[in-house]
């Protein structure tokens, strides 16, 4: 069972750094570790403590249990594409700032306008 859970969460780990743009280079900077420590979660040698966990689900802006579940409340029906759920999980992640912009950019194609009217929240 051990095992599994670091395969589950080297998997969510590093599906997360690619859709943040995250290096182990920064999380070894931002949470203060080694980069050895860094890499061997990356690579499922060791696996978090439960406060390194907290504080790295709070760095990738995502609950902790993203990083240790295979069945997500944050994934969505595989009708999506792996990018489109990366995009969704950015938007969702966002300032609300950000969202708003990024509806105004969709409200500014007509060929989608439609669409954007109907959806915005």
């Amino acid at each position: 069972m051990r095992e599994e859970a670091r395969k589950i969460f080297v998997k969510n780990l590093d599906r997360l750094m690619r859709i943040r743009g995250i290096t182990q280079a920064d999380i070894s900077r931002h949470m203060k570790l080694t980069a050895s420590t860094v890499s061997d979660w990356c690579k499922g040698k060791n696996y978090p403590r439960v406060d390194r966990m907290q504080d790295l689900a709070d760095l990738l802006g995502v609950p902790m249990r993203y990083l240790t579940t295979e069945s997500n409340p944050y994934e969505l029906p595989s009708l999506l594409s792996e990018d489109e759920q990366d995009l969704v999980m950015l938007y969702r992640a966002a300032e609300p700032t950000a969202r708003t912009y990024a509806r105004d950019m969709l409200a500014s194609h007509p060929e989608i306008k439609k669409d954007t009217e109907s959806t915005t929240a």
